[in-house]
């Protein structure tokens, strides 16, 4: 198993408070299909303010061309996505992730 480094850009519109930050890799290559998740990390007890830089670890066996990173910003914990929430809501490629914590990619997330 390899560790991936990225860091989540929580958006400047946020809402302050405490969340459940999930991350995960998720296989959307195959077309009219729903996502098959690879791996996830669970952050639990973030404190969200405007603009911040989460740092995360994901493990993974193997990382194909084509895996995208998805990231949820989750007030309630519920796993549900919520007015107010943070998401990943452009297509991110696992290759923006890096192989130490150096070279940890960007994951953008905006309010929803």
């Amino acid at each position: 198993m390899s560790k991936r480094y990225g860091t989540i850009v929580v958006d400047e519109r946020a809402v302050p408070g405490t969340a459940t930050v999930r991350v995960s890799l998720e296989d959307a290559r195959i077309a009219d299909a729903s996502s098959v998740r690879l791996a996830e990390t669970v952050l639990r007890g973030v404190e969200i303010v405007p603009g911040a830089r989460i740092p995360f670890v994901i493990e993974a066996d193997d990382v194909p061309a084509g895996i995208t990173v998805r990231a949820h910003v989750d007030y309630s914990g519920d796993r549900e996505l919520a007015v107010g929430d943070q998401f990943s809501t452009i297509s991110i490629p696992a290759e923006v992730l890096g192989d130490s914590a150096d070279a940890a990619g960007e994951v953008p997330v905006a309010r929803i």
